[in-house]
């Protein structure tokens, strides 16, 4: 496991924003617009990120 500080040295955050916004755009043919998540997206967000996305299971999962 690694990180794109590890790998890359320091980038900036805008940078990183607008890579991941490019790569979306290109490899899923959408254009991402600014929005807001509603209440059930964000409960059901938070969920996930403690359920799921925190645990060691998911982490180290290859």
């Amino acid at each position: 496991m690694t990180t794109i500080k590890r790998e890359l040295g320091h980038i900036d955050f805008a940078e990183a924003v607008a890579a991941m916004k490019d790569g979306f755009k290109k490899d899923f043919d959408v254009e991402l617009v600014k929005g807001y998540l509603s209440r059930k997206e964000r409960r059901l967000a938070l969920k996930l990120k403690k359920d799921k996305y925190s645990t060691a299971d998911w982490t180290f999962k290859r």
